[in-house]
């Protein structure tokens, strides 16, 4: 689960510094995200720290838990059609 909850919080600050890419995940061109991640995650997980302070350079946050309880409520309303 932890694993989840930060890839959720990576994926969202991915998206704030990466105008546009929904769209070109969409369209199936993941080198800005592979881009991304090798700089800002990748590259400093092979420096001595720990999991939050990787975390915490990447996202300017510590864990969130909150994202990805926003993310699960977003995900299962859309799956069983559930209102907000």
């Amino acid at each position: 689960a932890l694993g989840a909850m930060a890839a959720v919080q990576l994926l969202d600050a991915a998206r704030r510094e990466l105008p546009g890419l929904d769209a070109r995940l969409a369209a199936g061109d993941f080198l800005p995200l592979r881009d991304w991640l090798n700089e800002k995650v990748w590259d400093l997980g092979r420096e001595p720290g720990s999991f939050d302070e990787v975390l915490r350079a990447a996202t300017g946050a510590p864990l969130d838990p909150a994202l990805y309880v926003q993310y699960l409520s977003y995900k299962y309303r859309a799956v069983y059609g559930l209102k907000p």
